[in-house]
């Protein structure tokens, strides 16, 4: 059953919506990178005003603290376990910055769990992200046709032509799009919301433009991911064996897939198949942060200190190409193998254990 919902909650709703919007816009020129720190700045800023104005507002008005039901046991393992791993790596100190990060997430889950208690007040957030987003892509598009109001940005042009706007990387913008498509698609499902959908083309025009090649993937993935539940939900009607039955289904067809591709590595003839150099240094990568994972399986090397003990276990690959670029491998490009070398193999369970619950509950709701 909802709570009551209180001109604090509102106003927290409203905190967080205003802070989104600033957020995927922001911008700054006087920074290395113009789109990275400021956002970080902001987000670190809002999560302790959001915070300082529920909990304390909340006291001085006698509003009672609701525990919250999901996340916040794994969230606080999850929290622990990169301020232990911090602790017990070569670089404790560089963790820092990384850890903060984490319980800057952790004080927006305390605080929209008080403030957020039923779709209804979901949906006006999700417009809000959507509108910023679409902003970004109306900049994207006068960035490509070099009406670009920010040219200090980039020096590397070659970036215009991939739509980065606000976002300052293509793989960023590709990452917000996704989730933007589909809340979206959500908001378009209702009535009231229903105009939302002319948000999808633009997006769907900047992903393609951004050359987000995985975005498509995981949208295609999804579709098929709503489709398997809802074909299960026809035929199974208890909730739980629904969600169970869904859950099998996606692992049979992945792990169909996965078996294919290796009957093919196989079998098929490679010679004539090009594979891109990106594609080959993402492979590289993930076999380099397994052997991480293997050598120091239970806390891994600490958080955000990949970008430094990953250059020991570099394959014969990267060498080469680090030695001709000079430059380091920031990320593995994969989330649960650079939790899994950071914080090791518990972080990592941790990390999809996160995932799990959400979409079990996302399938079961």
């Amino acid at each position: 059953m909802a709570r009551q919902d209180t001109r604090l909650m509102r106003a927290t709703r409203v905190g967080f919506s205003a802070l989104i919007f600033l957020v995927v816009l922001a911008m700054f020129p006087l920074t290395q990178i113009p789109t990275g720190p400021i956002k970080i700045l902001l987000l670190a800023l809002g999560a302790f005003l959001l915070t300082a104005l529920y909990f304390i507002g909340g006291w001085l008005a006698d509003i009672p603290i609701q525990r919250p039901r999901l996340f916040l046991w794994i969230l606080i393992a999850f929290l622990g376990l990169h301020i232990v791993s911090a602790l017990a790596s070569s670089y404790p100190w560089h963790s820092v910055e990384e850890v903060s990060r984490v319980a800057v997430l952790f004080l927006f889950y305390l605080v929209a769990s008080q403030a957020f208690s039923t779709p209804g007040h979901v949906r006006p957030f999700l417009f809000m992200v959507c509108a910023a987003t679409a902003l970004a892509t109306a900049c994207a598009f006068a960035q490509y046709k070099g009406f670009d109001p920010f040219p200090w940005a980039y020096e590397e042009k070659w970036l215009y032509r991939m739509w980065p706007t606000t976002f300052g990387n293509p793989n960023y913008a590709g990452h917000v799009l996704v989730l933007c498509i589909i809340a979206s698609l959500y908001l378009a499902a209702h009535w009231r919301w229903c105009w939302c959908i002319l948000f999808v083309p633009p997006f769907l025009i900047h992903l393609y433009f951004a050359k987000y090649r995985a975005g498509a993937v995981a949208l295609a993935a999804s579709l098929v991911f709503v489709l398997l539940a809802v074909g299960v939900r026809r035929w199974v009607k208890r909730p739980v064996l629904g969600v169970a039955a869904t859950l099998v289904g996606t692992a049979t067809l992945w792990a169909g897939m996965l078996a294919g591709g290796v009957v093919l590595g196989q079998t098929g003839d490679w010679t004539r198949l090009r594979i891109e150099h990106s594609i080959v240094a993402r492979g590289n990568a993930y076999a380099s942060a397994a052997r991480m994972i293997q050598e120091r399986p239970l806390l891994g090397y600490g958080p955000g200190n990949y970008v430094i003990e990953n250059t020991g276990f570099w394959t014969p690959f990267q060498q080469r190409q680090f030695a001709t670029r000079h430059v380091l491998d920031a990320h593995v490009h994969n989330d649960f193998l650079e939790v899994g070398a950071e914080t090791g193999l518990p972080g990592a369970a941790l990390y999809i254990f996160l995932f799990l619950i959400a979409i079990c509950n996302g399938i079961y709701m």
